[in-house]
């Protein structure tokens, strides 16, 4: 629409109608009249959505590590995150995986705006969440325009299904119902012999297309570069695949080094012990959801409104 009207404003200057000025400046004011209310309805949208959100905070000077582990906390949490409150909450992990056989969509970005081992070695971020719905589906960040988000049942199972953006999936020539395959590392042949060839790939089924916005890409990797690059699945899927890799990397360079050092991974209670972002469903429940909670965690987190 707005494409139309700009091209029917130039045609009338070009043809020196004075007669339609009026007119023009009718429609270019309606137009704006409706941008200005859809900026509204949309301004509206997203404080609705952050009044409905929270987040936990650890207090200063409390850095201690061990806190993670104290299984209090994480009965806790998870006695918060299924709260009949809750409408959906993110405890969102990130890992860069390496497609096989396909290549990722690349960056608008200038060299300088990509990181040093992104695109040149075709990365994707998978973000994975232990809940079969995510904050961004409801604030309408994220759409799935073909397909469907994964259900619990598939979370709780850890099946394998995945969902990828729209212009990957275009670039590629993948469907719904296709298979794809994925490696931790680029160059993986340093490891064929801590880790059985079978293994060293994850293949996942397309159960979804998607398209996104603003979406949680964190833990150093640029959202600007991935934008186009990112994946959706279940926590349950990824994590001891995770695991694999990491600790066959930690017995290789111990190997190589003649020692015994480093701690083996547990990527699963790492990520279960995870502080959560908390969508209510109803903003008027905040104040009596943070007060049923904060007692409880003054030792640990400070729960914050996001604002």
């Amino acid at each position: 629409m707005k494409k139309i009207i700009i091209c029917l404003t130039v045609l009338m200057l070009l043809c020196g109608c004075s007669s339609g000025e009026n007119k023009n400046d009718d429609i270019n004011n309606e137009v704006q009249d409706d941008i200005n209310e859809n900026q509204l309805d949309d301004k509206k949208d997203n404080e609705q959505v952050k009044n409905q959100m929270i987040t936990l905070q650890m207090p200063k000077g409390t850095a201690d590590f061990g806190i993670f582990y104290d299984e209090y906390i994480v009965e806790l949490l998870n006695e918060m995150e299924n709260d009949s409150r809750v409408l959906a909450y993110n405890k969102i992990g990130t890992v860069g995986l390496h497609p096989v056989d396909y290549k990722a969509v690349e960056s608008e970005k200038t060299d300088e705006q990509i990181p040093v081992g992104s695109e040149s070695i075709n990365e994707m971020i998978m973000l994975f969440n232990n809940i079969a719905n995510m904050i961004e589906l409801n604030s309408g960040e994220i759409e799935v325009i073909q397909g469907r988000f994964y259900n619990q049942q598939e979370v709780e199972n850890g099946d394998k299904v995945i969902l990828v953006m729209s212009d990957f999936a275009t670039q590629n020539n993948l469907e719904i119902g296709d298979k794809i395959k994925f490696s931790y590392l680029n160059d993986y042949s340093f490891l064929t012999d801590y880790i059985d060839e079978k293994d060293l790939f994850i293949e996942y089924e397309i159960i979804g297309i998607f398209e996104g916005d603003a979406l949680p890409v964190s833990n150093g990797y640029n959202s600007n570069v991935y934008e186009d690059n990112l994946l959706l699945a279940p926590s349950t899927s990824i994590l001891n695949y995770i695991d694999m890799y990491q600790n066959a990397m930690l017995d290789q360079e111990n190997d190589a080094k003649n020692t015994d050092e480093g701690f083996l991974t547990n990527q699963i209670e790492s990520y279960n012990k995870k502080t959560p972002t908390i969508m209510l469903k109803d903003a008027s429940e905040i104040e009596g959801f943070i007060a049923d909670y904060q007692e409880k965690l003054k030792d640990y987190y400070t729960i914050q409104l996001i604002d």
